[in-house]
């Protein structure tokens, strides 16, 4: 519970301080909160043992993840957003 709730303080201040820095920005770029949700890598394997492969495997979260990326748009500057 303690860590669920740290790492959902330190995602709401990233989000707040990308937000504070898109404001910030000439016109032309952008920062995006990004999430990239969560993927089946070694380290989640390391820390969720078997459960780690009922998650996206990386080259699954790619195929979605670079299209998405490609995709975005000024109207996107400052708005967290989740890959799924």
């Amino acid at each position: 519970m303690v860590l669920f709730l740290l790492a959902t303080c330190d995602l709401r201040l990233a989000t707040l301080l990308t937000r504070s820095l898109a404001q910030e920005l000439p016109t032309g770029m952008a920062a995006i909160p990004l999430n990239p949700g969560i993927i089946h890598t070694d380290m989640l394997s390391i820390s969720f043992g078997e459960e780690a492969a009922n998650y996206t495997p990386v080259s699954n979260w790619v195929l979605k993840a670079v299209p998405f990326i490609l995709n975005l748009k000024p109207k996107d500057n400052g708005v967290p957003l989740t890959i799924h």
